[in-house]
């Protein structure tokens, strides 16, 4: 099975912020970055030119050409996103976006846990950033240490993985995300 490619990892990063599609938190989320990925993958048309422009105006346009062709050889299905959004990305970092009116946007993305409960935006975030960044370094103490203290206070002690949306980063970090992915500024 074909894995889902780096410039198609990044609009689907995009439309997440952008929509609020939070695949584990937002139900019907796969759905709705699906829907957007296959009309990004057929192009503007004469005759879905609406919904293409519809779909991309919030998604920087270099963003949607290096996916684009990527999209044209493999777009991922609804369970592949979202078992890539669960249990194998780690989006802890900075996504971004623009705005309706074409302001560029970037957005802190945290990697946190669903209590099960459906309480998803409890106060652990502090506790939940410690968790990934405890499995980030592959130390089994820290992580064992991380998920007690994170465990502790979450009803029915069970941690499920969930992605939400934070503040806008500081300047340092936008910079540092530019300079490290120059591919998706080059005509912003």
């Amino acid at each position: 099975m074909p894995t889902i490619a780096p410039n198609t990892k990044m609009l689907i990063k995009s439309i997440m912020v952008s929509k609020n599609a939070i695949v584990g938190s937002v139900k019907g989320a796969e759905a709705t970055i699906l829907a957007d990925l296959m009309v990004i993958s057929r192009g503007e048309s004469a005759t879905d030119t609406s919904a293409f422009t519809k779909v991309t105006k919030t998604i920087p346009s270099t963003l949607v050409e290096l996916a684009k062709q990527e999209l044209e050889d493999f777009v991922p299905s609804e369970s592949q996103i979202k078992d890539w959004f669960l249990y194998d990305e780690d989006f802890s970092g900075i996504t971004f976006y623009t705005t309706n009116n074409g302001e560029l946007i970037f957005a802190s993305v945290a990697r946190g846990v669903d209590l099960s409960s459906g309480y998803q935006y409890a106060d652990n975030r502090y506790e939940a950033k410690l968790y990934s960044d405890a499995h980030r370094s592959g130390d089994q103490d820290k992580i064992q240490i991380a998920e007690a203290a994170l465990k502790a206070n979450l009803p029915g002690k069970k941690i499920k993985y969930c992605h939400w949306v934070g503040n806008k980063p500081n300047k340092q970090r936008v910079d540092e995300f530019q300079t490290h992915n120059p591919q998706f500024f080059q005509s912003n």
